[in-house]
């Protein structure tokens, strides 16, 4: 273990603050509580320079056998809670009234305040340097431990809403609660952080009040700076600094781990959030990242880049040296009033009803190479249907598209694709739709209700006339599909 100081100084605070017992020899614990088990140790840092977490890695053994983690014996789904996730706060943001400010206050020493019942404290015991300690508190690493929490900080908001104090999500043991004048919106109110604190001492609920954040208009959550009447969101410079070096550090490598990687792309899905551009350049990085060994004992080996994970990073790098980042948000579009159908078929090609209006396209005869294939001309169905759409000059609208391939409506969802050629195809998407002030939704649509299918199959549909508006072909797809009427 690389910090061993780190555990000893842990375990001195957890028996100060009598969430341990101990320290016991294997003997003299068996016989007070019985059979027991303990998992490794892990410590991790956190952002707070000098501080650690201990973490037990419940998860261990990973393959099973004769003595199965405790994590496989836990079901999580039976510790569901609530969850203040980024869209929620968008909803709220743009839900509020004139004069709406926020709050954040952090509960103080969350999880290892709740407790675990005697008869599973067998379970949990930590084995340390030939001493064994009964810990009496929710322990880090295991797959309860948000559920358990959550659900009494659910209590909490809820008690909080009931006592006129909200609208307040959460994100962990991260509260926000928001105020605006009173008389402005039902369901908004004006009071005070006092008065959450005053409420909170009645309950005993213990907020660490040094990380209080009194209300104003701008407010820090979930890693990223708020503004209410701006409604915009912003990365802090701080963060963007920090993943601008991660990210030079990570190209300044000959080869690298897996857990730079993963670290990597934690740091930069979580700009996505502000940069939605960035959704496509991050599939090369994922795809490096899933080529690493799956072998547990294999998974420290360093690989050299990938010129398209290299690209990818190349891409944030240059983004992230700007210090403007920033999200405007606003309320979805209308929806159009009709959905978008696509479709392709190797037989022939691609088809699509716009408006009630159908085209086709015929794949060139030597289409075919490698990443060029049926999920490709799948995804160019959906780009040629947007460019219709877009060609009879629909802007400011939600686009619902429909079709018939699993791997294109996942890939349009996550706005990126393991495909090097649907990639760009989704780039060309994303850049066409947010250049006409367009939202898009997909959903599947089975291929016998898919009226694009004969269509894609160079027949027509019944009930539908061609096209008749003129549509450019995008030069990229040119080599490889030609308009032909149906």
């Amino acid at each position: 273990m690389d910090n061993p100081a780190a555990v000893d100084a842990s375990i001195l605070s957890e028996l100060a603050a009598g969430r341990y017992s101990g320290p016991y020899s294997m003997e003299m614990l068996e016989a007070l509580i019985g059979p027991f088990r303990s998992a490794p140790l892990g410590v991790v840092k956190k952002s707070t320079p000098g501080e650690f977490r201990i973490i037990q890695d419940f998860s261990y053994p990973r393959l099973g056998g004769d003595h199965p983690s405790l994590n496989s014996e836990i079901d999580a789904s039976a510790y569901s809670c609530e969850w203040g996730f980024f869209d929620d706060i968008v909803r709220i943001i743009l839900s509020a009234p004139p004069g709406a400010e926020a709050a954040t206050l952090d509960v103080d020493a969350a999880y290892r305040r709740m407790p675990v019942r005697p008869a599973d404290q067998h379970n949990t015991v930590v084995a340390w340097n030939d001493c064994f300690y009964v810990d009496h508190c929710v322990p880090f690493g295991a797959v309860s431990l948000n559920g358990i929490f959550g659900r009494c900080g659910d209590a909490m908001a809820c008690i909080s809403r009931a006592k006129g104090l909200g609208p307040v999500t959460k994100w962990v043991d991260n509260f926000l609660y928001f105020r605006a004048p009173d008389g402005l919106a039902s369901d908004w109110h004006w009071y005070s952080t006092n008065d959450i604190i005053r409420l909170a001492e009645f309950l005993g609920w213990p907020w660490k009040l040094a990380k209080t954040k009194d209300f104003a208009s701008f407010f820090t959550y979930l890693g990223l700076l708020w503004n209410i009447p701006e409604r915009s969101v912003r990365i802090p410079d701080n963060k963007r600094e920090k993943y601008l070096r991660r990210c030079r550090e990570w190209l300044s490598s000959t080869k690298v781990s897996l857990e730079q990687t993963e670290k990597l792309v934690g740091s930069l899905a979580h700009c996505t959030l502000v940069v939605k551009e960035g959704c496509p350049h991050l599939a090369g990085l994922y795809a490096f990242a899933a080529s690493f060994p799956s072998r547990q004992s294999r998974r420290w080996i360093q690989r050299h880049p990938t010129d398209r994970a290299r690209a990818d990073v190349e891409w944030w790098s240059h983004t992230l040296e700007n210090s403007n980042l920033m999200r405007h948000l606003r309320v979805p579009w209308p929806e159009y009033h009709t959905p978008l159908f696509m479709d392709a078929s190797t037989s022939f090609g691609v088809g699509i009803i716009v408006d009630g209006s159908s085209a086709a396209w015929k794949l060139a005869k030597d289409w075919r190479r490698p990443g060029i294939d049926i999920g490709w001309a799948e995804m160019a169905a959906v780009e040629l249907a947007l460019t219709a759409l877009v060609a009879k000059g629909v802007r400011r609208h939600t686009i619902s598209l429909r079709s018939d391939n699993q791997g294109v409506v996942f890939a349009i969802r996550a706005r990126r694709s393991r495909s090097t050629h649907q990639n760009e195809i989704l780039l060309r998407i994303f850049l066409l739709a947010d250049a006409h002030e367009l939202d898009l939704s997909i959903d599947y649509i089975q291929s016998a209700k898919n009226p694009a299918d004969q269509p894609s199959r160079g027949l027509p549909e019944p009930g539908t006339l061609p096209i008749s508006w003129p549509i450019r072909t995008p030069p990229q797809l040119a080599p490889f599909l030609v308009r032909v009427e149906i």
